[in-house]
């Protein structure tokens, strides 16, 4: 079939035209969809609690009708709609959806009926009727009629709270009644005795919003105060982060709104403000960070939340703590961690979370002990170091009765010199071990006792020599030279110095000096032997009480044995 060159260009223009034409009502469409208005309904009760549908997002210019409000509800009783605070009729209500609109079914406890419907013209006429007349300055009353003697009338406002609609931020507060059996309720009622005017009261209240910071603008709380009244600012809790070592505070409350409040104590978390007037306070914020404080031993201080840009104190009380085990301690070396202190207390800058922990060594007791000499080394050593120790008196001097000598240590070490060390792992005593000899107490009773035979003998030779005849002259001569030793030597009260045979003193000293030196010479030593003899004695009793002490029974009747021989000698 052949399609001429006309038909087939008539046929593209009219396909051409087609997809015009639909791209142009998709596009319009489109541009239809992007651009109408979309608005809000809330659809809500009075007193709130009952459920009625058809709230949602409507677009531009469309009606929408409720869900039917029940008549009944519990003890209430349906009243009628209202639509942005205005009475409409019907019920379900139909609401043009040209912006966002609230819509609430109002409920009444047993609203009361008006007079037309109980009340006759007759009754009034014969006086049986009484006018209830209901006045309220804001919102609407139900209620106001005529009732007949003895009827309870009931009345009622609507609502509990009216907004200013040209003061933003002001609102009144139903207060109450000033006559009815429930002046504090909504919902009234009254016996019809006489003819009543019953007044709703309301409080002026304002508007009191809490800021998150004069930053952002974010309102965190709202609440509404009566005129004149005091309302508290409180700040009680921090907003603590995640890693639960920084939060924020208050730092200080602010004015940010249109009227200025006089804020008690503006940076204290619990304060007030006087409401005159609507009124915005903003709330400046600080950070603080938190420092943590830690030691093993002691009691430490200092933990907490300090503010950002602050110091905070930590400290601990002692720089030496007992561990519990015997001859073992801690000592305080300082402070490590986000910041350094080698004292008990310490500063720390605040920009961020920090922590401080205390640090301690380990220190062990090194007892040295000697029964004999000088010791040195006993302290307190760091645990782990090598201590040294030591005695300075390796050989006492010898004694009368025994000497000693250093034979090396015993206890935490088995070293065999006067000096060593020891690795302080752990609480260490060393003792000195020694090597008491007692021969030399033999000897020197040897020699004490060759002294005392020394001094018989020579005693003995002294009194011998005594007895021998001096020559003398003659009888008188002999009784002179007599008479006068015994007064130089004291022996006689009256001494006669005079010679019977008529000679002087000098001759007589002179004839018979010798004796007169000899007898002076025996008395002198009989005095120094006795003294020798004593002393001689009292060291060998002192030597015996020692050997006792200090020796064995056998080496007590050796003692007594040479003692006994010394002594025969002697005789």
């Amino acid at each position: 079939m052949k399609i001429s060159i006309k038909n087939a260009v008539l046929c593209l223009a009219i396909s051409l035209l087609f997809f015009v034409s639909f791209d142009n009502i998709f596009a319009a469409e489109i541009n239809n969809s992007i651009h109408t208005n979309i608005y809000e309904l809330k659809i809500k009760s009075s007193p709130p609690g009952l459920p009625i549908g058809g709230s949602g997002m409507y677009a531009d210019n469309t009606w929408i009708k409720t869900e039917t409000a029940q008549e009944e509800w519990g003890a209430y009783k349906f009243v009628g709609w209202k639509v942005d605070d205005h009475w409409i009729a019907g019920n379900p209500a139909t609401i043009l959806m040209e912006t966002d609109h609230t819509a609430v079914a109002i409920y009444s406890l047993n609203p009361a009926q008006t007079s037309s419907s109980t009340v006759t013209t007759q009754d009034v006429i014969d006086g049986n009727a009484f006018d209830l007349t209901i006045i309220s300055q804001y919102g609407e009353t139900i209620g106001s009629g005529s009732y007949l003697e003895g009827d309870t009338a009931n009345f009622s406002v609507s609502e509990q709270y009216v907004y200013d609609k040209f003061q933003d931020g002001v609102r009144y507060a139903f207060s109450g009644w000033s006559d009815g059996n429930t002046p504090n309720l909504m919902s009234n009622s009254i016996k019809m005795k006489e003819s009543k005017t019953i007044t709703a009261l309301w409080s002026k209240q304002y508007r009191l919003e809490i800021l998150d910071s004069a930053q952002n603008m974010k309102v965190i709380k709202t609440s509404w105060h009566n005129e004149g009244s005091n309302a508290a600012l409180e700040m009680k809790n921090f907003e603590v982060k995640a890693d639960e070592q920084t939060r924020r505070t208050l730092n200080e409350w602010i004015n940010v709104g249109q009227n200025s409040a006089i804020i008690t104590d503006p940076q204290a978390t619990t304060t007030n403000i006087l409401m005159d007037s609507p009124h915005k306070i903003s709330i400046d914020w600080k950070n603080q960070f938190y420092l943590n404080v830690i030691s093993k031993y002691g009691n430490i201080s200092g933990s907490g939340f300090y503010d950002e840009g602050t110091f905070a104190n930590a400290s601990i009380d002692s720089e030496i703590q007992d561990t519990g085990i015997a001859n073992t301690r801690v000592v305080f070396e300082g402070w490590g961690g986000d910041a350094t202190s080698d004292g008990t207390s310490i500063q720390v800058f605040m920009d961020k979370p920090k922590s401080v922990t205390g640090i301690w060594k380990k220190q062990y007791q090194l007892v040295v002990d000697s029964e004999y000499g000088t010791t040195q080394g006993s302290s307190w050593y760091n645990e782990g170091v090598l201590a040294s120790f030591g005695i300075t008196t390796p050989r006492d001097p010898a004694g009368l009765w025994q000497q000693r000598t250093f034979l090396g240590w015993e206890g935490s070490s088995d070293a065999t010199t006067t000096s060593g060390s020891i690795l302080m792992n752990g609480p260490k005593t060393v003792t000195a071990k020694w090597n008491v000899d007692y021969s030399i107490a033999f000897m020197n009773i040897s020699i004490m006792s060759s002294a005392a035979i020394i001094g018989l003998i020579i005693y003995k030779k002294i009194k011998n020599g005594s007895r021998k005849k001096i020559p003398q002259k003659n009888t008188n001569e002999s009784i002179s030279i007599k008479s006068k030793l015994l007064a130089t030597l004291g022996l006689t009260k009256n001494p006669d110095l005079t010679n019977l045979d008529g000679r002087d003193d000098s001759q007589n000293n002179e004839l018979n000096e010798f004796e007169i030196k000899e007898i002076e010479r025996k008395k002198i030593a009989e005095k120094e032997l006795e003294k020798n003899l004593a002393a001689v004695e009292f060291e060998r009793k002192a030597g015996l009480m020692e050997i006792e002490r200090k020796t064995g029974l056998l080496e007590i009747e050796q003692a007594k044995k040479a003692l006994e021989l010394e002594s025969k000698k002697l005789s």
